[in-house]
């Protein structure tokens, strides 16, 4: 029940006569049961009824609110003074009173009467949410009554009697402005004879309470008149308003948005305070200016055409954008939104939201920009698979235009075999996953296809797809080289390892034959055997220098050169080795600068790729031998694995062939890979080739397409060093000596037979198997203890160099030759031999070992 219903129900069931009577007219507005059973009212004529019909005296609308006793003038019986309780009401219609009559008081023949009233008022007050008390003078309650104390916990019959001022001196009271009051001070005030209207709290209720003093004869307060109100409710609610306003004020007044209101010509009625920070205006400076005051002359027209379509369509929002001038003289964007209110009587108005979208317009242009000008592949394609929008990146990589791509589905671009999993993908992007790195092939118009990395992400709400490509052709070739060079690099690992192992065991083998061949007649049986065993061995000895050339595990001994002299002195033996059905032709550039390479080791670079062009033109050609200076930038080097920029020497061979397709070039530079029939080939012939260019610090690349030849191209670098002079001559024949030798190699085979070969040329040989041993023995022998060192490089525990070292240490004149199959040791630097260095290539031979030992204790 609202609280009007229950003013209401208390209002006609009050058992004394109420009604209210405009004060001006003096005509009745309305009267209870009890006012027209009282006074005869027709409640047909009520509003034509005065108070002066009722016998009421016209100062009746003038007495002090409050309780009075007035004289009636009225039909017979009737009592001629009457109390009337008075109090003002502020209506729609004006002041108006309110009175309460009792013209029983003075009667005591009616005792009965009021003791039902009592009941009836008291039944009243247990059901309405209302508190009636009367307190006397001293404030004691006389009578207090009302559902409302009940609820509290408080019973009213307790009350009775005792002292208002000490039973609610602890309950929070306030007046209407808020100001807490007590109940001595409240008191105080209603024997000053004032009318005070309080708020309390009773737990979680707030109560409204009005006072009002009836004096008594004396002039002194006789009784206090109170009537409690549960105002919770209201309360609540005019909290709700008022948070609800303030809630309203902060959002118009804090808001982002410029919010203005405006009559039907445009005339400005209010501006919100965010009117400042976009405009610069107060927003009191723009009431009464007109917004086509402020608009952009450009935009003026469609300012005006946007306002006449508002004031056409009431309540229907209307969104345009906008230059207004800002109060510094510049033009700001906005974005505007109008709906008419004319209509609406407590707004009466258009309303406007103005919002700065000036950085927003900034972003856009600069999204645009971008979007223009990304070198990557930007989409938005819808659920159809179609396009919606491409940049022009997609031209640049794929040759389309923009109206032929968002003509199609993206599937028609793509390349029939990733067809399959580019759909599963969008699958994936269906239910809201994201693509990272997806690749697929793109066709351009041209028909080739260009790989393409994708980054995509839905937006469910939309149904668009935004990506995001690149075009990484040239990514996955630099991935295809790396693969193949690590593949390299690792069958290059083992194969130098397996070269240094097999070169000791060939160290006896084709020692020990080329010495049995040298003590055998030649009618000896045996030695034909030896001879095959030493000619095997021979071979077996190429097979490894290919091997440990293709590991780049080979020892180098690097000089400047001319290649074009290199060239022409070859030029006579590739003839001959081409035969007279393929025609051999120079195109040597003038002065091509000079590169540091191992001149031997060149001229097997170059006869493996003839030979390899000669194979390839079975039915004769034409072969070309094409160097020039070049210079390879750091592009080229970027798509080019383990290519350094700068000046290189490029040695060009190219036949006209059968070529070689994509799989065959590949595996090309792969030890013991062949295309050739059984028994033509090794398969290490270009193997040795790369070796042999990659440890000379350069590269090599090929060429080649089935039918249409293949064109080898080797890059040196550049050297600024000077040419030396000729290389000293070969030492003569192997002979002997009698100088004491340390050998100290830890194969115990190669070991005694290389002791053999030396004893046998006549020297004093001592051995260890490692450099500790080695060492010991040294420390043991007289002076001098040893004349040369012959140490194998790669030894557990201690190294030949260190060994050399530590011995030197104490033999200052000491001679040292190194030996080793592998070159990766402390004293060859990427397969280049250090400075004052001797050394031996295994597998050793008594011809090759002689001269090296006597060339040195010579020396």
């Amino acid at each position: 029940m609202s609280t009007a219903e229950r003013y209401r129900k208390l209002f006609e069931s009050c058992p004394l006569p109420v009604f209210i009577f405009d004060r001006g007219a003096l005509a009745l507005r309305e009267a209870n049961d009890a006012a027209v059973k009282a006074y005869g009212i027709d409640r047909s004529v009520l509003f034509r009824t005065t108070i002066i019909d009722l016998g009421f005296p016209r100062d009746l609308a003038d007495l002090p609110a409050g309780v009075n006793v007035v004289r009636r003038a009225g039909a017979a019986g009737a009592a001629p003074t009457v109390e009337v309780r008075c109090r003002d009401l502020e209506e729609e219609g004006g002041l108006a009173r309110l009175v309460i009559a009792n013209d029983q008081v003075a009667d005591p023949s009616r005792a009965e009467f009021y003791r039902l009233a009592e009941m009836g008022l008291r039944s009243v007050l247990n059901n309405a949410p209302i508190v009636l008390a009367f307190i006397d003078g001293d404030g004691r309650f006389e009578f207090v009554e009302g559902r409302i104390l009940r609820e509290v916990g408080i019973d009213p019959q307790m009350l009775t009697g005792r002292s208002s001022i000490d039973l609610f001196a602890a309950t929070p009271m306030f007046d209407p402005d808020g100001r807490p009051t007590t109940t001595v001070q409240l008191f105080e005030r209603l024997r000053a004879g004032e009318r005070v209207v309080m708020l309390a709290q009773l737990g979680d209720r707030w109560i409204e309470t009005r006072y009002e003093t009836v004096a008594a004869s004396d002039g002194r307060v006789g009784r206090i008149v109170s009537v409690s109100l549960d105002v919770t409710d209201r309360r609540n609610a005019e909290a709700a308003l008022a948070a609800g306003e303030e809630r309203f004020h902060a959002l118009v007044e804090n808001s982002s948005d410029a919010i203005k209101t405006a009559d039907a010509r445009g005339v400005i009625t209010y501006a919100s305070a965010s009117t400042t920070r976009v405009l610069g205006y107060g927003s009191g400076e723009l009431v009464g200016m007109s917004v086509f005051e402020l608009v952009h002359p450009d935009d003026l027209d469609q300012l005006r055409s946007t306002f006449a379509n508002c004031l056409s369509k009431p309540g229907v929002p209307i969104t345009s954008e906008v230059r207004y001038r800002h109060q510094d003289g510049s033009y700001v964007d906005l974005e505007a939104v109008r709906i008419n209110r004319l209509d609406d009587p407590n707004l009466h108005c258009i309303v406007t939201n103005y919002r700065d979208i000036s950085a927003a317009k900034q972003l856009r242009l600069e999204h645009e920009r971008f979007f223009a000008m990304s070198y990557d592949l930007l989409a938005i394609t819808g659920t159809d698979g179609r396009f919606r929008r491409v940049n022009p990146s997609f031209g640049r990589v794929l040759g389309y235009s923009t109206e032929e791509l968002l003509s199609k589905s993206f599937l028609d671009f793509v390349h029939p075999d990733d067809v399959q999993s580019t759909l599963e993908e969008t699958d994936k992007l269906a239910v809201g996953a994201t693509a990272l790195a997806f690749r697929n092939r793109y066709r351009t118009k041209g028909g080739d296809h260009r790989w393409l990395s994708w980054a995509a992400v839905p937006e469910p709400s939309t149904g668009l797809v935004y990506s995001v490509g690149r075009d990484v052709t040239d990514v996955m070739l630099l991935e295809q080289q790396l693969a193949h060079s690590q593949k390299m690099d690792a069958i290059g690992r083992l194969a130098g390892g397996i070269a240094h192992d097999f070169n000791n065991m060939l160290s006896v083998i084709v020692g020990v034959s080329e010495a049995a061949i040298g003590e055998l007649r030649r009618e000896d049986p045996l030695r034909a055997d030896f001879e095959d065993i030493f000619a095997a061995g021979t071979r077996a000895a190429t097979l490894t220098r290919q091997l440990l050339a293709f590991s780049k595990r080979q020892m180098l001994q690097p000089k400047v050169v001319d290649v074009n002299g290199l060239i022409r002195e070859t030029e006579r033996v590739l003839g001959r080795m081409l035969g007279e059905d393929v025609e051999l032709h120079l195109a040597l550039a003038d002065e091509v600068a000079d590169v540091k390479i191992d001149a031997g080791q060149f001229d097997q670079v170059l006869v493996n790729l003839v030979v390899n062009a000669r194979d390839a033109m079975p039915d004769g050609g034409r072969l070309t031998i094409e160097t020039s200076n070049v210079v390879l930038d750091d592009e080229y080097a970027r798509l080019h694995v383990g290519v350094r920029s700068g000046s290189y020497v490029m040695i060009a061979v190219s036949d006209t062939g059968v070529g070689m397709d994509a799989a065959t070039k590949a595996r090309i530079f792969e030890p013991f890979f062949t295309t050739k029939c059984d028994g033509r080939g090794t398969g290490l012939g270009l193997a040795t080739v790369f070796g042999i260019v990659h440890q000379s610090g350069g590269h090599i690349w090929v060429y080649s397409e089935p039918a249409h030849g293949t064109c080898f191209k080797v890059y040196v670098p550049v050297t600024a060093e000077l040419r030396g002079g000729p290389p000293s001559a070969e030492s003569g024949k192997a002979t002997g000596g009698h100088e004491r030798i340390l050998v100290v190699e830890d194969e115990t085979m190669v070991r005694l037979f290389v002791k053999r070969v030396l004893e046998h040329a006549g020297y004093e040989v001592l051995e260890a198997a490692n450099g500790g041993e080695a060492l010991r023995l040294v420390e043991s022998q007289p002076n001098p203890p040893v004349d040369l060192l012959l140490t194998d490089v790669i030894m557990p525990r201690m190294s030949g160099r260190q060994l050399a070292d530590r011995l030197r240490a104490m033999l200052p004149t000491l001679r040292v030759l190194y030996m080793s199959g592998y070159t990766e040791n402390a004293i060859i630097r990427h397969g280049v031999l250090d400075d004052g260095i001797a050394y031996m290539q295994k597998p050793v031979t008594a011809s090759s070992l002689l001269p090296k030992v006597r060339e040195l204790l010579s020396g």
